[in-house]
């Protein structure tokens, strides 16, 4: 039966599939398939998986769905078997038959003689009490099966062979299926690669009737395999050869001592974590003689080598532990460490950082810290605001297992903190309180002028403002405003107190010259609470106006009037701030030849001889000053190209 809420749910499903499939038949299928097959068993296993490397999964018939396969899983007849890459699975069959399956191979499992059960596609081998066939399948093609004169037996196929160091000495065994006249003596062959390159394979000769070989091989990934000229196509088997490994311990350290509130306590012991695929789960060992054994043993528990940490109730001792992994053979065990567990009575609990009395910025995070011996503790860190030491506010109060935390104060003020240590929710012992100040320690924000700013003027000098940003938080504070003439702000330098952020130029009262300024936010004692930086202007007149650019002629340029459309004329770029502009024509000697004042930035050339000239020009500012010539350029003035000389058309003269 099933629940009203999941039936509901498959009938849901069912209603889906109809409308999608647009038949009935499918709705029904799809809910046959998920309240079904998917889920429960209805018949009798008829095999059943021992073996699964990686990728195995089955599908019942007329399912829809395929699932995952784990050893021990029975498979139904009509059940459809999928290896993929990289992977194998073995199936026990009826009279302990057992089928082994390659990877990239599909088989329907039915309750036949096993040779003759569907073979979709892939390799397999059918092993018999007597006599053993290898089955190459192609889809849509019948299957090829050969009988297999010899079983290979160990190295077991993807057999992990472990070994604590050096070389492992490998036993090779095999059954041969013939007797007599056809015994095979075969060679064996061990390969790096299952092509069996001659590079990479150690042959090995055998007597007659031999059916074991022991070889010493080095760790890594091997295959093996019995020639002989009977055995055309031999069936190959791979296995790994492995160093072992051991978890290194991290936690409790050698000869760590442990104080804790109890007389029985949760100890934490840590090791560095591994995802490697032991063959049996790793083991903690903990005993009060260094030999492990007998009633010495305390624990002995199963641990997860990916978590990296488990608790232990311990009583207190001086303890022995390791960390050991069980190997088929073998036993690996990490170096024995001790530890002293004791049980006290009364804990110090010392603050560290910040210190008595410290100044903490508002607007960064600070960090607070303390020590008390006894591990997995927990503490109640309280932060509290105070006013003559006493308290006007609570600000934080948060429990933490850790001996630091990170606070970032929300205001300015003057705080309080402390730390009490817990012991079944309770206060155990507590820190004294610790004073300690938060200020505003960023500097006050310059708005303008820009830093390093010339106040130029031609005149009368504009209206110009000192600006900063608000930074008051309370009615008591007030600005400090400095000017002067050094950068330190001592020489003859000025103060202002403004009520606003800014300065008005008319306030200021400045003659011409460098300035330097800053502004400091004061407590009504005159105490500094924020300070700017220090900057930089200048007040006076505009300097004089820099040469203007020329544009044409270039210097050392030829000017052919011929090809110019026009008169020629001196051309220049304009000046900022310039009224007019002065410029001269010299000859090649720097005998003036004309000049003139223009509030253009041409000088047209009218009836100009062909010749060498040179020319400059000035910018004259506001207050008729005669800025820094252009430097002089030289051109040259030419009226065509010359004639060229006459062609010669024939040698006769009439």
């Amino acid at each position: 039966m099933i629940p009203n809420s999941q039936s509901r749910f498959w009938r849901r499903l069912l209603v889906l599939g109809t409308c999608v499939a647009g038949a009935g038949a499918s709705g029904y299928f799809l809910y046959v398939d998920l309240t079904g097959n998917a889920l429960h068993e209805q018949e009798s296993a008829i095999a059943r998986v021992t073996r699964r490397i990686s990728k195995v999964r089955k599908k019942a018939k007329a399912s829809f769905l395929w699932q995952s396969v784990n050893e021990g899983t029975g498979l139904q007849r009509k059940d459809s078997l999928q290896v993929g890459e990289a992977s194998a699975a073995t199936v026990k069959l009826k009279n302990d038959t057992l089928l082994e399956i390659g990877e990239h191979s599909l088989v329907i499992i039915d309750d036949v003689p096993p040779l003759e059960m569907q073979f979709v596609k892939g390799s397999f081998l059918v092993r018999g009490q007597k006599e053993d066939f290898r089955i190459h399948a192609e889809e849509n093609k019948a299957p090829v099966i050969e009988k297999i004169p010899v079983r290979l037996l160990s190295p077991a196929s993807y057999q992990d062979i472990f070994v604590q160091s050096g070389e492992a000495n490998v036993v090779f065994e095999w059954l041969e299926l013939g007797t007599g006249d056809s015994a095979l003596q075969p060679q064996l062959q061990v390969s790096r690669t299952d092509r069996f390159n001659a590079n990479s394979t150690q042959t090995f000769s055998l007597q007659k009737e031999q059916s074991l070989y022991r070889a010493k091989l080095r760790p890594g990934r091997y295959f093996w395999r019995l020639v002989s000229p009977r055995l055309q196509n031999p069936e190959v088997r791979e296995f790994k050869i492995q160093t072992a490994r051991s978890l290194n311990p991290v936690y409790p350290q050698k000869d760590q001592i442990i104080q804790q509130w109890t007389s029985n306590r949760e100890v934490e012991f840590r090791w560095v974590s591994s995802r490697y695929a032991f063959p049996d789960s790793p083991r903690l060992q903990i005993a009060t003689t260094d030999n492990f054994e007998g009633q010495s043993l305390r624990v002995d528990e199963a641990i997860s080598a990916e978590r990296g940490r488990t608790l232990v109730n311990l009583e207190p001792a001086t303890y022995y532990w390791r960390l050991t992994v069980p190997y088929p053979q073998f036993l690996v065990s990490s170096p024995v460490r001790t530890l002293r567990v004791e049980s006290v009575q009364a804990m110090p609990l010392a603050l560290g950082a910040p210190e008595q009395g410290a100044e903490l910025p508002l607007a960064e995070v600070s960090a607070f810290r303390w020590q008390f011996p006894v591990d997995n503790t927990l503490f109640e860190f309280e932060v509290e605001q105070v006013r003559e030491e006493k308290t006007i506010a609570s600000i934080e109060k948060k429990r933490l297992s850790g001996l630091t935390l990170s606070w970032r104060p929300p205001h300015t003020g003057s705080f309080r903190w402390r730390v009490a240590a817990l012991h079944q929710g309770q206060t155990a012992t507590a820190s004294d309180w610790r004073y300690f100040s938060v200020l505003d320690h960023r500097p006050i924000g310059l708005v303008a002028p820009d830093n390093k700013k010339s106040l130029g003027y031609w005149k009368e000098l504009p209206e110009f403002s000192l600006e900063w940003e608000n930074s008051k938080t309370e009615k008591s504070q007030r600005y400090h405003v400095r000017v002067g003439k050094s950068p330190l702000l001592q020489e003859a330098s000025r103060s202002y107190t403004p009520e606003k952020p800014f300065l008005r130029s008319s306030d200021l009262q400045l003659a011409d010259g460098k300035y330097y300024w800053n502004v400091v936010l004061e407590a009504a004692t005159g105490e500094p609470i924020r300070v700017s930086e220090t900057r930089t202007f200048s007040i006076g007149l505009h300097p004089l106006l820099q040469a203007p650019k020329a544009l044409f002629p270039k210097n050392l340029q030829t000017v052919n009037v011929v090809r110019s459309q026009g008169d020629p004329a001196l051309e220049w770029e304009p000046v900022p701030s310039a009224t007019q502009y002065e410029v001269r024509l010299l000859d090649k000697g720097g005998r003036e030849l004309a000049s003139a004042t223009t509030e253009e930035t041409r000088f047209p050339l009218k009836a100009i001889k062909q010749g060498e000239y040179r020319w400059t020009v000035r910018a004259i500012d506001p207050l008729d000053r005669g800025g820094i010539p252009l430097p002089h350029k030289q051109f040259k003035i030419t009226y065509g190209d010359p004639l060229k000389a006459p062609e010669i058309l024939g040698s006769k003269v009439e």
